[in-house]
């Protein structure tokens, strides 16, 4: 399965990949905000399958990146997990809002990524409606 990671911060992308990598996941491009991640889902040789996205960035921060999405009848069902440090009632509210498939509070461990992963993809095999607002920690 390819993985976009869609991360501002060079530190933090880097060890969201070593993450991905240390549980199984070996197939993964990087961008370093919306507006690149944006340009590799819309680009067909890219052949993204799911995407881990930051909210907060500069230039296109990680709401408008799965608005631009779900309008795309292309790539309207792409999975998203978003991650962030934002963990308040509103920000959940938003996130169903814009259909996010699911979101991990930063920090989190291997384990959690992982789970939550596994979680979205058993979802979409059974058509199954997301579950947020849990961080499964």
């Amino acid at each position: 399965m390819r993985i976009l990671v869609v991360e501002d911060l060079l530190v933090m992308r880097r060890l969201i990949v070593n993450t991905l990598k240390s549980v199984g996941y070996e197939d993964l491009l990087q961008a370093s905000n919306g507006e690149e991640a944006l340009e590799l889902i819309i680009n067909p040789d890219s052949k993204i399958e799911f995407v881990l996205s930051d909210w907060i960035m500069p230039v296109m921060d990680g709401i408008t990146l799965v608005k631009f999405i779900r309008a795309n009848p292309e790539t309207k069902d792409l999975p998203v997990i978003m991650l962030t440090s934002i963990n308040e009632k509103d920000s959940i509210i938003e996130a169903v809002k814009y259909r996010i498939n699911d979101y991990v509070i930063k920090p989190f461990t291997p384990k959690i990524l992982q789970s939550k992963i596994d979680s979205v993809l058993t979802r979409l095999k059974y058509n199954l409606a997301p579950q947020l607002g849990t961080n499964g920690q």
